[in-house]
């Protein structure tokens, strides 16, 4: 065999081994389709749907409380902003001037309006060389000067200086202040949030106590309704029964002129026809009393009839209690003979027919090979 050949071989060998684990592994073979695991996996799904909608829904409306909180942030630094700015240009125009600038006295255009004679005297300091006033080199008054000049230094710096803290002192205040502004502000919204959660829980209590003492003063309403209906209607009904028309009064009837009457409200009735008419009570009363006692002779028969057919049927359950003890005990005779039929027929298999019995290696046969 050369190498071809053996590689070939070795290729099938490995196909077919991994068609072995392919269809003999119980985890990875699938046959036909899992309709409880379809179920459950479409139940899920539908579960996992509902709380994604869920948590949308709650992503919504934390998110339109976000926005509303962020809208509520932004007005109020907005309005901080616009304070801030207000105080700033307030306290530029106040204390930030152009007449307050040191260099003032250059860009002042009244400059020339204020500023002083030409000469004031021989001791002038503005006096230039072309005055022949004073001469270059002398300056005797260059110590004054250089004085004059470093106090005017040291006051500027001091000026600077005190210019510098007194902004930053009014810096940190405002951020004090911005800070415990904000502070109050998100204590003031948290107790409007508060507040009106109180006002919608009383406002739902409110509601429902109105809703029911509503219905109850409806209930009540209609109660009253229906017993002033019903007193109205018996009270109708009773004037109807005490009236003239079903009393059925004969002074009603009665004319002003001698053995006349109203016809149209006549209805009284002679002595014979009471009389008559009472006779017939009477009679009702007694067939009324007759038919009754043959109602009950017919119960008292039915009665007995009935009892009669009760007997019957214990006497007839009772045969038939019987008769199923004695098919049961027919039955487990016919069931143990079966069986000894049964014992005896396997016992012929065992020792005359199946003489040679399977043994474990026809079964490891099994399960070897995919084809």
């Amino acid at each position: 065999m050369n190498r071809k050949e053996e590689a070939i071989i070795q290729r099938k060998r490995a196909v077919e081994e991994a068609r072995k684990e392919r269809i003999f592994n119980a985890k990875t073979r699938l046959i036909g389709i899992d309709a409880t695991a379809l179920e459950e996996q479409a139940r899920e799904r539908r579960r996992m749907m509902k709380e994604e909608e869920r948590r949308s829904d709650m992503f919504d409306r934390d998110r339109v409380k976000a926005d509303l909180l962020s809208l509520e942030y932004e007005r109020r630094q907005k309005e901080e902003k616009r304070r801030l700015e207000q105080d700033l240009n307030r306290f530029r125009f106040e204390e930030q001037g152009k007449i307050r600038q040191r260099e003032w006295d250059l860009n002042d255009p009244l400059a020339l309006q204020r500023q002083l004679p030409i000469r004031c005297g021989d001791t002038d300091p503005r006096l230039g060389p072309s005055s022949l006033q004073v001469f270059g080199g002398e300056d005797l008054r260059a110590k004054e000067r250089k004085r004059l000049q470093q106090d005017q230094m040291r006051n500027w710096s001091l000026e600077q200086q005190n210019l510098k803290r007194d902004s930053k002192q009014i810096e940190e205040e405002a951020n004090t202040y911005y800070q415990n502004l904000r502070k109050m502000e998100d204590y003031r919204w948290t107790e409007l949030n508060r507040l009106l959660d109180e006002a919608k829980y009383a406002n739902n209590k409110a509601q429902s106590e109105y809703n029911m003492n509503l219905a109850i003063c409806r209930a009540k309403n209609k109660m009253e309704e229906k017993t002033r209906d019903e007193t109205d209607k018996m009270t109708e009904i009773m004037n109807n029964l005490n009236g003239d028309l079903l009393t059925e009064n004969p002074a009603q009837a009665i004319s002003y002129g001698p053995r006349k009457v109203i016809p149209d409200r006549w209805k009284g009735l002679q002595d014979e026809q009471r009389a008559s008419i009472k006779y017939d009570l009477i009679e009702q009363m007694r067939k009324k009393q007759l038919e009754t006692g043959e109602l009950k002779e017919i119960d008292k028969a039915w009665e007995a009839v009935t009892l009669k057919n009760m007997n019957d049927g214990l006497l007839k359950e009772r045969e038939n209690e019987r008769l199923e003890a004695e098919m049961k005990r027919k039955l487990a005779e016919e069931n143990l003979s079966l069986a000894k039929e049964q014992s005896q027929r396997n016992e012929y298999l065992e020792h005359c027919v199946y003489t040679n019995p399977i043994g474990n290696e026809y079964f490891s046969n099994f399960n070897t090979t995919t084809r």
